[in-house]
């Protein structure tokens, strides 16, 4: 690396990946009851995202090692079993990186877009598909060092970066192998991201445009949706545009400097390995809360969550005595409602309505207060019932809570509480319909 730029982009991008992904799999391994699909995929994707940082840390540690005497150990570096190594990690990561992409777009599609869809990914399938995906990417790293007559064995060892990407106007062995993988199978999977992701948009803006008619300004959900996946689009078209565009032009015969592997190594091919992290973890709903429970966080709204949520002592948690309950952590003797929804003894029909009940309780309060809640998560309500009563309690913590024009006739605001509400009670109704089968079969 002759410039200092790359050298600190490298050492930078290399940290970032190594520690968020990291992060990324602690956090799931500890949360992964709540959603298992969902965080076993991310899961995932942060161990293809973790090698990827380790690809980063080994070649900037290299550069440091051959600083000043590169020219003479050129040869000797390209050639060694490290080299190689690093080439293989790097197709790796990138390969197995895409494929759990597109398997999260999958699922997201199927959730959003069909949600009673029978094609929804079950934590069973989801563990065969990413097999599927890894072995495919091992495979995929593993060919150049295994078909020795057709890669002539020195494929990683053609640039100073051990890159399986060639982006030359030269045709040398196994250049059709790196034109399939790259700029074929990634591109083909990058367009199905973009397509998937505009196709849930268009979804999810249809499904609300009875509703949007009345409203005075922009939907709320709609922008928050929107402005997710323009930034997942964006992170996918910053790795994989630039490299495909290079390669186009390197098959068309135009020259690409030597120094454009340098740069694609240390910053074009990194950018989803150090951004994803953020994307699919960092600004989830779950990390959100345990940031507010540590005191890392902070509303930005002025709303006084023990007050707003108050409530008689009708079905819901009453907080704004003294020694109200953290407002960010379920109270002592709560449970989470996916959980009290498979527990035995089965969930009655009756105990179902009165958590409906005690939900639609909260959204009333909070609409009488001229606030909306700003998103009602399945794994964010808590439901309760003492020992000596039979009545249920339940318990919603509030997030994203803001005050709503209380002169409009019409507010899309409050019907997207509603309309989340609904789909919130249907949730619990599949899941209490697959828990009664399971219990029956069991019998």
């Amino acid at each position: 690396m002759s410039s200092p730029v790359q050298r600190s982009f490298l050492w930078v991008l290399g940290v970032v990946a190594l520690l968020g992904n990291v992060f990324v799999i602690v956090w799931r391994l500890k949360t992964k009851n709540s959603n298992p699909v969902s965080s076993t995929l991310i899961l995932s994707l942060g161990c293809a995202d973790f090698f990827m940082g380790i690809y980063l840390i080994v070649i900037a540690s290299v550069d440091i090692y051959y600083r000043g005497r590169y020219i003479q150990n050129s040869d000797v570096w390209r050639n060694s079993a490290l080299c190689k190594f690093c080439g293989f990690l790097s197709t790796l990561s990138s390969e197995s990186s895409i494929f759990t992409l597109v398997l999260i777009t999958a699922d997201r599609l199927i959730c959003i877009s069909f949600p009673f869809s029978m094609a929804r990914f079950g934590l069973q399938r989801t563990y065969q598909l990413i097999g599927i995906a890894w072995a495919a990417a091992v495979a995929i790293a593993a060919l150049p060092l295994v078909i020795q007559p057709y890669f002539q064995g020195d494929f990683y060892a053609r640039s100073g970066v051990c890159l399986a990407l060639h982006i030359t106007n030269q045709k040398p062995s196994g250049w059709e192998y790196s034109v399939a993988v790259f700029f074929c199978i990634n591109f083909a999977a990058f367009a199905s991201i973009v397509a998937a992701y505009a196709y849930m948009y268009l979804s999810i803006r249809k499904s609300k445009t009875a509703v949007k008619r009345h409203a005075a300004r922009p939907p709320k959900a709609d922008s928050l949706v929107g402005r997710q996946m323009a930034l997942i689009i964006l992170t996918n078209s910053l790795c994989w545009f630039p490299m495909i565009v290079m390669g186009l032009m390197a098959m068309s015969g135009v020259r690409i400097p030597g120094e454009a592997y340098a740069w694609t190594a240390v910053f074009v091919l990194p950018v989803n390995s150090a951004t994803n992290p953020l994307i699919y973890t960092i600004a989830s709903l779950r990390f959100r809360m345990f940031l507010l429970r540590i005191g890392l966080a902070r509303k930005k709204h002025s709303l006084s969550i023990s007050k707003v949520l108050a409530h008689s002592s009708n079905g819901t948690t009453r907080r704004d005595h003294g020694h109200a309950a953290h407002p960010f952590r379920a109270p002592h003797g709560y449970v989470p409602l996916l959980q009290f929804l498979r527990a035995e003894p089965r969930v009655t029909p009756h105990q179902l309505l009165q958590v409906a009940a005690g939900i639609c309780e909260v959204l009333c309060d909070l609409h009488a207060k001229n606030y909306a809640l700003g998103g009602i998560n399945i794994d964010c309500v808590f439901v309760s019932v003492a020992a000596d009563e039979e009545k249920l309690h339940i318990y919603l913590p509030d997030i994203n809570a803001y005050r709503i024009d209380a002169n409009r006739y019409v507010n899309y605001d409050t019907a997207v509480d509603m309309e989340e509400f609904g789909a919130l009670v249907k949730k619990m109704l599949r899941v209490y319909h697959v828990a009664s089968r399971t219990t029956d079969s069991n019998q």
